[in-house]
């Protein structure tokens, strides 16, 4: 049986007004409950929201999951639309295992949607969504962790990993959406857009993003308790009419080669109604005795700008780590330092020192310029960014080839 929830970041009791949002969660592993409104992300659970129209951000999401047999074979696991829609609910609510369950702390409300996995009982699946409740800068962003485990006993291998959304933000014409990249949050946001500006506010001022914060597997923690993997496969935004919407349902090959062929961040050129793919992993391999987890954070942005999205994925970051993974980080560096514009792939080449050197004398603001840690290239124990961490990255790039030091610590 499928059941929903309601989670909400709004403080009990008597709070100050807010940017608070809520977002419906199921047994399913389906968000949005497919546009049923005032449940998706959107600013419409306090009444701050200027327009009664505005009530969804999130229509549809769910993880995907797929598994490539060879011979052009592939296993593909989702749940997106299949609240209402028709579409095959290939991630399903598992009679066995621990059940759902809600749970609030002083910090958090959070949903556990119980055991679910593939309809061929060969893959688990697990997920947690939290949504902060202190008010302020993290009253618009939920935290969502995905646990992926072998529930038949057997290894499974060449597996994709990632999640889809159908995003609706609000619009003066349906679900008419702009993308864009942000380099600083690491993810492909979507953008309401507005023609006429007739309205109580200018719906280019609305955005929503999924943005990647993390996986480990079970295996790694036993050798590093605070092991985390910043990397993933890529992002892309797509129209909904080209490529999901395909004879009502997925088409398994064709989602496997786009996800693998879009490594990185990939905006889309056209404004119209679209949809957000998030490769957390591509090909990876799931042993019989691991467990994969991935965290994210679903951001919205009433009315703001890009900056304010980046700025609530930062927020995100160190509410993780706060409250999620205490003692242990969700900051923007990964392994070594000197990726300074954030590169997908890890990669330090002349494109950081090029951004290093416009932040430094040009133009501090400049995007491309996305984690200070990254930047801490002589390893110094305050962080400070100056010129000795260019000459340091300098000296790795051209002159002595020296490793650069590892990421600060928290």
């Amino acid at each position: 049986m499928i059941v929903y929830d309601t989670l909400s970041t709004m403080p009990s009791g008597d709070p100050e007004p807010g940017d608070y949002i809520q977002l419906a969660v199921s047994t399913h592993a389906e968000c949005g409950h497919e546009g049923s409104g005032g449940t998706n992300l959107d600013f419409s659970v306090d009444g701050n929201e200027c327009d009664p129209l505005a009530n969804v951000y999130l229509y549809s999401g769910s993880p995907f999951i797929m598994r490539n047999n060879g011979d052009g074979d592939i296993d593909l696991f989702y749940s997106i639309y299949s609240y209402g829609s028709g579409w095959n609910n290939t991630i399903q609510s598992y009679s066995s295992g621990p059940s759902p369950e809600y749970a609030e702390t002083s910090s958090y409300r959070a949903f556990f949607s119980g055991r679910m996995g593939t309809d061929d009982n060969s893959i688990a699946v697990e997920q947690t969504t939290f949504a902060p409740t202190g008010g302020g800068d993290s009253a618009n962003f939920m935290i969502q962790k995905l646990d992926i485990f072998s529930s038949d006993g057997n290894p499974h291998y060449s597996l994709a990993i990632g999640s889809l959304i159908d995003w609706d933000i609000p619009a003066d014409y349906g679900a008419t959406n702009n993308a864009g990249i942000s380099l600083k949050a690491r993810t492909v946001y979507f953008q309401g857009t507005d023609s006429s500006f007739t309205g109580c506010q200018d719906n280019s001022d609305r955005y929503g993003a999924e943005a990647f914060l993390g996986r480990y597997s079970s295996r790694d923690l036993t050798a590093d308790s605070c092991d985390l993997n910043l990397n993933f496969h890529g992002a892309y935004a797509a129209s909904n009419a080209d490529e999901l919407w395909l004879d009502d349902s997925l088409l398994a090959t064709d989602l496997w080669n786009k996800t693998e062929a879009r490594t990185g961040l990939n905006t889309y050129a056209s404004n119209e109604d679209l949809f957000g793919a998030v490769t957390y992993a591509h090909g990876i391999d799931l042993e019989p005795d691991d467990t994969l987890t991935f965290y994210t954070v679903l951001v919205s942005i009433r009315e703001g700008t890009v900056q304010d999205l980046e700025h609530s994925v930062k927020t995100a970051i160190a509410w993780a780590s706060d409250n999620l993974r205490p003692g242990c980080s969700f900051g923007c560096c990964q392994g070594i330092v000197g990726n300074v514009d954030c590169d997908p792939e890890d990669i330090v080449d002349i494109s950081d020192l090029t951004c290093f050197i416009m932040r430094l004398f040009i133009d501090y603001d400049d995007p491309c310029f996305c984690c200070a840690e990254e930047a801490n290239a002589d390893g110094d124990g305050d962080v400070i960014i100056d010129i000795g961490d260019l000459t340091k990255l300098i000296d790795y790039l051209f002159i002595s080839y020296q490793p650069l030091p590892p990421c600060p610590q928290p």
